[in-house]
């Protein structure tokens, strides 16, 4: 009906839908822009600690191959650079922003992880008893100490603008 959508999804299962899209395409031809994007929630590419605090989601770079056939056959494609880790280096940051970047994702949401919230004790725990002691030390740190969270949060969102800038692809955090 000329609405336009945005599909965000975890599930590689997506490129199913491939034919679906590439109609939603061809049907918006004639309006300013496209109908249908499609984006994926890639917060890093460490499987461990995204297997961690995501026990039951599909891994990061089987996400990235569904973005990337979805961007191969013309559909627009986003990321979710989310939630981040507050174990993640620059170099981590870098790597993930230059795969976006190949990705030509039209634009990446970033966002450290918020440790308020019901969930988030379930999160460090998911950590501890997942093997991912570091990372369950780092977010429970960031739980307890204010300054260490605002301290990490800021670094990493100066990362995502200054290195979305290297790699060409717009951030938004």
């Amino acid at each position: 009906h000329g609405f336009p959508v945005r599909i965000l999804t975890r599930s590689p299962a997506v490129v199913r839908d491939l034919d679906v899209f590439e109609w939603a395409i061809e049907q918006s031809q004639n309006q300013d822009g496209k109908l249908i994007r499609v984006g994926s929630s890639i917060p890093c590419l460490d499987e461990g600690q995204v297997r961690a605090t995501e026990p039951s989601a599909p891994a990061p770079q089987a996400r990235l191959r569904a973005l990337q056939t979805l961007s191969e056959a013309g559909i627009p494609v986003y990321v979710s650079m989310s939630p981040t880790y507050p174990t993640q280096t620059r170099d981590d940051f870098d790597q993930l922003l230059r795969q976006f970047a190949d990705l030509e994702a039209e634009v990446v949401f970033h966002e450290p992880i918020n440790p308020r919230g019901g969930n988030f004790q379930m999160t460090i725990e998911a950590a501890r008893e997942a093997g991912e002691t570091t990372l369950a030390q780092e977010l429970e740190r960031i739980s307890n100490d204010r300054e260490y969270w605002v301290e990490y949060s800021l670094k990493q969102m100066e990362w995502a603008e200054e290195l979305g800038q290297k790699h060409g692809v717009d951030v938004h955090v």
